[in-house]
């Protein structure tokens, strides 16, 4: 169920004041060609993309297979709200049992924004992360 760039859809998952740390156990040893998360900004609620999202693929006897690190586009001043759904490619990569998904809060709100004088943090919205 992939969200809208309306957060209140139902279909997002939120988290505030902390990363998002996501184990996903795939029940047995799979091919993985590609992984692709789903995050929402819209800055006016306090829903930033996070800066960061890692994915480590490990075996059945948690053995580490593959690391992938990428920066996320910035969330700006603009207000408007979007869905970012970036495709990682996985290819040739085997017997992957277990996904471990983890995004970094973009933490404490900037100066520019309404909620910095209340001390406010940015909240992650994610929907379906799809794994072909």
């Amino acid at each position: 169920m992939q969200g809208t760039e309306d957060f209140r859809s139902g279909a997002w998952q939120g988290t505030q004041g902390e990363n998002l740390d996501v184990t996903i156990d795939l029940g047995e040893s799979r091919s993985i060609n590609s992984i692709s998360p789903g995050f929402l900004k819209d800055q006016r609620s306090w829903i930033f993309y996070p800066k960061d999202v890692t994915f480590e693929f490990y075996d059945e006897n948690n053995n580490l297979l593959k690391k992938i690190f990428k920066m996320l586009p910035e969330t700006g001043k603009e207000e408007e709200s979007a869905v970012y759904r970036p495709r990682y490619e996985t290819p040739g990569l085997n017997k992957v049992r277990y996904i471990k998904m983890k995004a970094t809060t973009y933490g404490k709100l900037p100066e520019w924004h309404l909620g910095y004088p209340y001390d406010g943090e940015a909240w992650i919205f994610t929907d379906e992360i799809v794994i072909n």
